[in-house]
């Protein structure tokens, strides 16, 4: 769960390298994918799973804005019927990935704190590991104005409502179960905060050589190369005067920082 651009790409690659462990990418994008990844070394492995959920219904495609996006908070009710249809697919799709990787457990970073609460519903809090990334606000705010995706206001916004449904649902799952990790920390000590993350080790992972799993969508540490390199991450120099402020404002996502710097805490 987090924002996005909070590093669950990069954290994703690096637990996925573990045995027995799948990493999917952004499962909530499959209905929009039409189930297909248009990554080529993925490509084979996403139409044997389309084959196994089959062809998504017309209406998927509205799934995850109004069960999952944090706009779509109020609007979901009045769609109960969509709501069977997409927990279907939801658990549909966990089932087809689980069984073509041949892995036991799947790791989806849809981040999106809604999506979060559905798994737990459709498989039970036991079966779920909630893994809260965290980036310090300021940063991921320059990371938006970078590609132009959101001014400060309207980021401000979606930032302090993700962190507060964060936080609600991870003060609310069990607490063998959770976890929440910072995207510092992870560029820093990467075994460290993917053991964390997982919940068991690593052994054998070497964070300066991740091969790519087949997911499903990626960003540009995936399409760059066939592998993927974690390296300490520098704060950005050209912050502006409102994207500090944003350290300031953000009071949710700072405390999840702060526990993320007290393991003790969790």
């Amino acid at each position: 769960m987090g924002a996005a651009r909070s590093g669950s790409t990069l954290l994703g690659v690096l637990i996925g390298q573990a045995e027995n462990v799948f990493y999917a990418g952004e499962l909530c994008d499959w209905p929009e994918r039409d189930g297909l990844s248009s990554i080529e070394h993925s490509q084979e492995f996403w139409e044997t799973v389309r084959a196994r959920v089959g062809e998504p219904a017309p209406a998927a495609r509205f799934y995850k804005r109004l069960f999952e996006h944090p706009a779509g908070i109020g609007r979901g009710a009045a769609h109960g019927r969509l709501r069977v249809g997409y927990e279907a697919l939801t658990l549909g799709v966990l089932e087809a990935v689980a069984g073509v990787s041949r892995c036991t457990t799947v790791v989806d970073s849809s981040h999106y704190p809604r999506r979060a609460q559905t798994l737990r519903r459709l498989l039970g809090r036991r079966r779920v590991r909630l893994v809260y990334l965290v980036r310090r606000p300021s940063s991921v705010a320059h990371s938006f104005r970078r590609t132009g995706d959101k001014g400060a206001v309207s980021f401000n916004l979606y930032l302090l409502l993700v962190s507060l449904q964060s936080w609600l649902i991870y003060l609310t799952h069990p607490r063998s179960q959770r976890v929440i990790v910072s995207y510092e920390k992870l560029t820093e000590a990467p075994l460290e905060v993917g053991v964390s993350a997982l919940g068991r080790s690593l052994t054998g992972v070497d964070p300066s050589r991740l091969a790519l799993p087949p997911i499903l969508a990626g960003n540009r540490f995936v399409k760059s190369g066939p592998q993927v390199r974690i390296e300490a991450a520098d704060r950005p120099a050209s912050l502006s005067a409102i994207e500090r402020l944003t350290d300031l404002i953000q009071w949710p996502t700072r405390t999840a920082e702060w526990m993320a710097s007290r393991p003790s805490a969790f």
